[in-house]
């Protein structure tokens, strides 16, 4: 009777050290995985990383929201631009991005320096306030290729055809927006002479489209013609010049909002032109 006291004895015991190491090990594990007294600040810190922010997908931001941040930042980009446009040139937005609430990643340029600032704003009964636009640090401010395709239309051209895009992007859309919204212009390249490529949506569906234009001697803009590009195409200049074709890149895992417009180039991307990187 001693002995089976002894034998059951021992076996509760390595029982009960058994259970005692699984919580250790469990427990040990959760400590690990708990964010200690100063780790905020890190996670702070990977937020305001410059590369990280322009690396997000943009956040839920409202049609409303976007297009006034665009409208507001269009009309006023030289003004806030901390470096001045060369030769008394002028600043216009190419693409604007928005990866966190009341931020906004701004490209734009005046055809011979590109930069990218971070905006920081606030949107209050439908009026957009800049609260600070910096230049961020790791920003080349390279300058425009002189070779680049876009020279064949001057910068000032390039600024009057966008500004009257961007007043009338809703009327010149062959679709209408959804929901009786109202369109914004998400960026606008000219490939050649008299034609831009211009990207636009209204937080529900993005559209891209080839305008024809002229700018007469009192340098008003007229739209010739305004043909929305099929969903999933290539975007072939004129002269059917096979190398004038971009590349097709969906399915890679990047979204390609912003390409250039040479040989070998992506096609741009959207959340419908190509859900499976834009999603």
């Amino acid at each position: 009777m001693s002995k089976n006291n002894t034998k059951t004895f021992l076996v509760s015991l390595v029982v009960i050290l058994l259970i005692v190491v699984g919580v250790y090990a469990f427990t040990s594990q959760n400590d690990n995985e708990t964010i200690l007294p100063g780790d905020e600040n890190n996670l702070a810190d990977e937020f305001d990383n410059e590369d990280d922010l322009q690396n997000r997908e943009n956040v839920d931001v409202s049609p409303e929201e976007q297009g006034a941040v665009n409208t507001y930042l269009e009309n006023n980009i030289s003004d806030l631009s901390p470096e001045e446009a060369v030769l008394g040139g002028t600043f216009y937005i190419t693409t604007v991005n928005f990866p966190a609430e009341n931020v906004a990643i701004v490209n734009y340029d005046d055809g011979h320096i590109a930069l990218i600032a971070r905006a920081d704003y606030s949107y209050d009964n439908e009026q957009v306030e800049i609260n600070s636009f910096e230049l961020i640090e790791n920003n080349e401010m390279g300058e425009v290729n002189d070779n680049n395709e876009e020279d064949a239309v001057s910068i000032e051209d390039q600024g009057r055809v966008n500004t009257y895009l961007e007043n009338n992007i809703s009327e010149l859309s062959p679709e209408e927006a959804v929901l009786g919204g109202s369109f914004y212009i998400t960026s606008v390249s000219f490939p050649e002479e008299g034609i831009a490529i211009v990207n636009y949506e209204d937080g529900h569906i993005a559209l891209t489209a080839k305008a024809n234009f002229n700018v007469n001697s009192n340098d008003e803009v007229e739209i010739g013609l305004f043909e929305l590009i099929p969903d999933g195409s290539t975007v072939e200049r004129e002269e059917n010049d096979d190398t004038n074709i971009c590349v097709d890149m969906c399915g890679d895992g990047v979204c390609q909002e912003m390409v250039c417009m040479g040989e070998g180039c992506p096609c741009p991307e959207t959340a419908q032109s190509c859900p499976a990187d834009c999603s």
